[in-house]
């Protein structure tokens, strides 16, 4: 890193070569295994929540398919569950990749193959996790219940047979395993209660699961191990009885079943609910707007469905696309997810001063572009919520500049946060080539009212026009800055950005210059927020021969970042350091500032953001989160 004390006249120290090894983190630990969302708004006194929507095959599936075809993608998420059909032919696997709908869309990718072939129009839902029904009926007294589904439960199996005095097992899975949870290994009269220790990797030649204290016997290979302390109804009405779980074996009716911690006191008939007895909504252990609520039944899933009745009533409300899952599920940390930088909002108003952490907010690219947060200065962190409507579909740049979906952030002085990121969503007539517009989501700073702001829906930046496939520019790589003496509607915000002005060009083209790429960097400013923008301002440009050559395509940088001057005789003035290369005998691609800055504003024009059509959020809809390459093809 270097600084500059004289507006980028000078910077210090000079280089330097060491480096320093990777801190790992914990990752987004609000995030829980098989954790659904709301279908629709919940409201305080409600009783009743539309859990995530249900779809159903676009196209047949055959055994040892990976990828379904389905007729919506929308409420499924990367890295959460995802069922395939109803009773003995449903199966569980958890969603890799989401694309887009229809028998001729990209469908949803999972994480392993399906057993069975499933016929087109089969029932594909999320809502395995809270609730499912028994295979057969039990009698009076029963301690194990036999169940259709296992996806509302907690448990893994060992992967290798374990020995007395063992305290290492191996097991097949270990999403969802945390030090400090208590789990059972093996069931009835061999089972067995131990904490965790330490969590390593899965299989039988994994690293497996450390234990605080030694086993007490011996267990086979495939005997289960699940996570203690979960809690479930049997039956629902005059019937419900709560009971706690004891371990979870194999789905069906003939399967082994999930066994209780005590008796059953009622009989209780095939296909009568048995579902997870707690659920939290919008789960956010930060702190933020998390309800607990004790499920009475369970019915069908998507707006129009009959939903999840609980009680008590709310005491909050809840919007579309909240978090909601079983109390009991474990935390299992974000994995995956790129370009976070936290942001710090100030405390809710009236606070003490020194006795609350200001709100943290980690804007980063995960399911498009989401955020997380943590409440009680970083010790918990919320689960990652997607800033909605989905507006990341991308254009790959010609001539393969290195540029990517990662966002920017800036905060202003009074807590407002600006996340801006390149995207050609907005454009009337999108397609895959499409050139890129710069979006703009704004979260307000936090009030009494409303403590834990959420990202408003994203807004295209109008840099030029018109917003359609007419206009040729290119716009990549955005960097935003805010200034911190101002804020909220009277913000002054500064963005850096690189651009083509003909986004199909090429990169030599001597006998048409006009079709020649070049590479420039621009910059707008606001001073309303980002409610309007000014004209453009063109600070150099480049050809393509003098860019440096990455494995990963030409570069001028992966990401970009500005800040606005907060003191001294450039105040107010947005600053940024961005790469030009420089035609020469050897390579030459030095970094420039723009020396005191640019001051905002610096020219006129007063531009409105431009809100995303109904037309162009269904698009986007429809196109689902795209899957960013890890690594584009490289340039020769």
């Amino acid at each position: 890193m270097q600084v500059t004390h004289d507006s980028g006249l000078t910077w210090e120290p000079g280089p330097d070569l060491n480096t320093n090894p990777a801190i790992p983190g914990n990752g987004n630990t609000g995030d829980v295994q098989n954790e659904t969302a709301l279908s629709v708004a919940a409201s305080p006194g409600d009783t009743n929540i539309r859990t995530a929507d249900t779809t159903t095959l676009a196209a047949a599936s055959t055994a040892g398919a990976t990828n379904i075809k389905v007729n919506s993608v929308t409420g499924f998420v990367v890295g959460e569950p995802v069922a395939v059909d109803t009773g003995a032919n449903r199966e569980t696997r958890t969603v890799t990749v989401v694309g887009t709908a229809g028998a001729g869309g990209t469908g949803i990718t999972v994480d392993a193959a399906f057993t069975l072939a499933h016929a087109a129009g089969a029932v594909v839902d999320t809502t395995v996790n809270i609730g499912t029904r028994l295979a057969a009926a039990t009698a009076v007294g029963a301690t194990n219940i036999k169940v259709a589904s296992t996806g509302p439960f907690f448990a893994t199996t060992l992967a290798a047979a374990a020995n007395a005095g063992d305290t290492n097992i191996k097991v097949t899975s270990v999403t969802g395993l945390q030090p400090g949870e208590s789990i059972n290994v093996d069931s009835g009269a061999s089972l067995e209660s131990r904490v965790i220790q330490s969590v390593g990797s899965a299989g039988a030649g994994g690293t497996g699961v450390t234990l605080t204290s030694a086993l007490g016997s011996a267990h086979a290979s495939a005997a289960p191990v699940t996570l203690a302390g979960q809690k479930i109804n049997v039956g629902t009405g005059g019937a419900l009885e709560i009971r706690n779980v004891a371990s979870v074996g194999t789905a069906g009716a003939a399967g082994t079943g999930v066994t209780l911690t005590a008796p059953l006191d009622q009989a209780h008939g095939a296909g009568e609910q048995v579902n997870a007895a707690v659920i939290r909504i919008d789960i956010d252990p930060s702190g933020g707007n998390q309800e607990t609520a004790n499920v009475l039944s369970v019915g069908t899933a998507g707006a129009a469905g009959t939903g999840v009745d609980f009680a008590p009533a709310l005491a909050k409300s809840h919007a579309a696309g909240a978090p909601t899952g079983n109390a009991a599920a474990p935390t299992v940390g974000r994995t995956g997810g790129i370009g976070g930088v936290p942001l710090v909002q100030p405390p809710p108003p009236g606070a003490a001063p020194g006795t609350v952490c200001g709100r943290v907010v980690v804007p980063l690219q995960v399911q498009g572009v989401s955020y997380f947060s943590s409440n009680d200065c970083g010790e918990s962190w919320s689960a990652t919520t997607q800033i909605l409507p989905n507006m990341t579909a991308t254009h790959s740049v010609a001539q393969n500049i290195r540029t990517s979906l990662l966002p920017s952030s800036a905060i202003d002085g009074g807590g407002s946060i600006y996340v801006t990121w390149q995207t050609r969503s907005f454009r009337a007539d999108t397609a895959s080539t499409t050139p890129n517009d710069i979006a703009l989501s704004v979260m307000a700073a936090p009030t009494a009212a409303r403590p834990n702001p959420p990202f408003g829906a994203p807004a295209r930046i109008p840099i030029d026009q018109p917003n359609d496939n007419t206009n040729t520019n290119d716009h990549f790589i955005p960097g935003i800055a805010a200034d911190a003496n101002t804020a909220g509607a009277t913000a002054h915000l500064g963005l850096y950005y690189y651009n083509y002005p003909v986004a199909a060009c090429s990169y030599l083209d001597p006998e048409n210059p006009a079709n020649q790429c070049e590479l420039r960097v621009g910059f707008v400013s606001s001073t309303d927020g980002g409610a309007t923008w000014s004209d453009p301002l063109y600070l150099a440009s480049m050809g393509l021969p003098d860019l440096v050559r990455s494995s990963q395509g030409l570069m001028v940088g992966d990401y970009s970042t500005a800040d606005v001057i907060p003191a001294g005789e450039n105040q107010g003035n947005a600053i940024s350091a961005f790469a030009v290369g420089l035609t020469d005998k050897t390579l030459n691609q030095p970094m420039y500032v723009p020396k005191d800055g640019i001051p905002i504003p610096f020219s006129p024009g007063a531009h409105k953001k431009q809100n995303a059509s109904p037309a162009a959020i269904e698009r986007a809809r429809e196109e689902g989160v795209q899957q960013q390459p890890n690594v584009p093809p490289s340039v020769p």
